[in-house]
């Protein structure tokens, strides 16, 4: 998946997928401040609607949240076969840990969630 190109910066796609709740509004209006970032949500309802967003907003981060219905594993399994998702990273809050992990397509890393922002900056692999 391309990430888009605006004024000379590259532009990351992230699509929040959540349950409606404050947490994902409020990351929502923090990521939608940052210029490199153009970010989607949607309140998860099922398969079908997620496939059909993730398919028309074709981004580069989902950010999932732990108490959302909707887990890693059936992302990979719903958006498996679809063109470009090599490079697809989903990255999972947890509700009260303090960590945050980050799925590619065959690993995951664990890391603090104070560097959320500086994980949405990089244009590959995390540390």
């Amino acid at each position: 998946m391309p990430e888009t190109k605006m004024n000379n910066q590259f532009v990351r796609r992230v699509l929040i997928v959540g349950c409606n709740s404050l947490f994902d509004e409020g990351l929502r209006a923090i990521l939608s401040n940052k210029q490199h970032l153009k970010v989607a949500s949607l309140a998860y309802s099922d398969d079908a609607a997620f496939k059909q967003r993730f398919l028309s907003e074709r981004p580069d981060t989902i950010i999932l949240f732990e108490i959302c219905p909707l887990n890693v594993n059936r992302v990979f399994e719903l958006i498996c076969g679809d063109s470009g998702t090599d490079r697809l990273r989903v990255i999972v809050v947890g509700a009260n840990r303090g960590k945050i992990e980050i799925y590619h397509k065959y690993h995951f890393t664990t890391v603090g969630s104070s560097q959320l922002l500086a994980l949405l900056r990089k244009k590959e692999k995390v540390p």
